[in-house]
């Protein structure tokens, strides 16, 4: 597709040029991604390793860590369950 740019996102950016020195959007706020660390990471990937036919819902109670976490943490690493 091709998509324009608005005056308004070019105005955006003006303004922040203009107001900080830099076209960089400012930190977000709000609560930062942890679920996601190296040890959630392995500690994900030992589990399904050693138990490929485990549910997320087990690894759930098994790691503490949510349904929906596990399945990004297994989409990070590049593997899958069906």
């Amino acid at each position: 597709f091709n998509r324009q740019t608005t005056r308004e996102t070019v105005g955006d950016i003006v303004k922040r040029l203009e107001e900080s020195d830099t076209t960089a959007e400012k930190k977000r706020s709000g609560q930062p991604v942890v679920v996601r660390t190296e040890e959630n990471k392995a500690a994900v990937e030992s589990v399904f390793s050693k138990d490929p036919t485990i549910s997320t819902r087990r690894a759930e109670s098994m790691l503490g860590i949510s349904k929906t976490s596990i399945l990004r943490i297994l989409a990070d690493l590049g593997l899958h369950i069906n």
